[in-house]
């Protein structure tokens, strides 16, 4: 069986940093560290996307925090053999996406 490593735990392996299973793991069990590891890892996909459909900084920052809380709450069920954590982040970003960039459109 073949197995396929992200670009993102390539990198992290190169730095000597978990790859985003263990990560995954450990945050699940509660520890607070991997919790860093894995929203510095994916702040800069999260801030793109924020960026990319116009939202302030504030509302960026409001989307990204959604985004985090919603994964924490599901960490536990994620299943890094059957996807990539980005794909999960990306969705719960895109579900809070478009009451931010309305909200936003409203206030220009």
């Amino acid at each position: 069986m073949t197995t396929i490593t992200s670009l993102t735990d390539v990198r992290a392996a190169r730095r000597g940093e978990r790859d985003t299973a263990t990560l995954v793991a450990a945050a699940a069990e509660g520890e607070a560290q991997a919790w860093r590891e894995l929203i510095d890892r994916y702040t800069v996909l999260v801030r793109c996307v924020c960026r990319s459909h116009r939202l302030t900084d504030a509302d960026a920052d409001d989307v990204a925090q959604l985004t985090w809380l919603r994964a924490m709450k599901e960490i536990t069920e994620f299943d890094c053999l059957a996807g990539d954590l980005s794909e999960q982040v990306l969705a719960h970003l895109r579900q809070h996406l478009p009451d931010a960039a309305t909200a936003a459109d409203n206030q220009s």
